[in-house]
C-alpha cells in the first residue's frame, strides 16, 4: 500500500469543495452563445482565423493599410505558414520517440504555489486558483472535477481546464531546466500538479474524440513518469 501525501489531502478538499463527485455546471457568464461571443462582436473563431490569414497574405488587418502583392506572393506566404504550422505540430511516426532517447536528468519542480492554501480550506478554491493562475495543481484539480459530472458541456470544461494546467506546467518546468526530455517522477510530490494536468487532458481529450491529442497526452506521461500513468490510470478505471 502506498504512503499518503498532501496531493490525497488535496483530493478531499477537492471534494469538501464541490469539485469532485458532484453535478458540474458553467456558470451563465461561461455559456456560449449562438452564432457570436458573449460580451463581444459577433463571428465565429473560423471568421477571425480566416481575417487573420487574409491580414497575413496581403489583404487588409485592422488598423493597417493593404499590402501590395499578387495571387503568386499570397500562395508563397501561405505555404509558408503551413509549413511553420506543420513542423510546430508534428508528431514523430512512432508515438515512444516522443521524448529523446538520450539519457537526461530527472526535473523537480518547486512546491505548487496554491497547494498550502488548498490544505489550508479556509479560502473559496475559486479564489486559489484565480491568485494562483500558475499553479498546474488548481487546474488539474478543476479539470477532475468537470471529468467527474460526465456531461459533454463538463468535458469541454475540463479540456479547457487541463489544457491551462499542462501550459502553466510546461512553463514551470522550463524554468526548472527541462529541456522537453526526461523523468519527471511522480514520486516528488511537486510534480503531481503537471502529471495530474497533463493525465486530465488526455482524459478530456478522448472523451470529445480528439484521438491523436489522447495518445500524445498518455505516451507524454508513461514516458515521463511511468508510476504517475499507473496510479493515475487506475485511478480513472475505477471511477468511471
Amino acid at each position: 500500500m502506498r504512503a499518503a501525501s498532501r496531493h490525497d489531502a488535496c483530493d478531499h478538499k477537492a471534494t469538501s469543495f464541490g469539485l469532485i463527485g458532484s453535478p458540474f455546471s458553467l456558470p451563465a457568464t461561461l455559456t456560449p452563445t449562438v452564432g457570436g461571443t458573449r460580451g463581444g462582436g459577433a463571428g465565429t473563431g473560423r471568421d477571425d482565423a480566416r481575417r487573420l490569414e487574409t491580414a497575413g497574405a496581403g489583404g487588409t488587418g485592422q488598423g493597417g493599410k493593404a499590402r501590395e502583392g499578387g495571387p503568386a506572393e499570397r500562395r508563397a506566404v501561405q505555404a509558408s505558414w503551413r509549413g511553420a504550422g506543420r513542423r510546430l505540430c508534428a508528431m514523430p511516426d512512432d508515438p515512444h520517440t516522443l521524448l529523446l532517447a538520450t539519457s537526461v536528468g530527472r526535473t523537480e519542480l518547486p512546491e505548487d504555489p496554491a497547494l498550502a492554501a488548498i490544505l489550508g480550506g479556509e479560502e473559496d478554491f475559486l479564489a486559489i486558483v484565480a491568485r494562483h493562475p500558475e499553479s498546474s495543481l488548481g487546474w488539474a484539480l478543476l479539470a477532475e472535477g468537470a471529468l467527474s459530472a460526465g456531461s459533454l458541456q463538463a468535458d469541454l470544461t475540463a479540456y479547457a481546464f487541463a489544457r491551462t494546467g499542462y501550459h502553466r506546467g510546461l512553463d514551470a518546468l522550463r524554468r526548472a531546466g527541462w529541456r522537453g526530455a526526461g523523468p519527471i517522477p511522480w514520486e516528488h510530490e511537486p510534480n503531481r500538479g503537471f502529471l495530474r494536468a497533463l493525465w486530465a487532458l488526455a482524459r478530456a481529450a478522448e472523451r470529445i474524440g480528439e484521438t491523436a491529442e489522447h495518445e500524445r497526452c498518455a505516451t507524454f506521461l508513461a514516458e515521463s513518469s511511468p508510476e504517475a500513468h499507473a496510479e493515475l490510470s487506475e485511478s480513472a478505471r475505477k471511477t468511471e
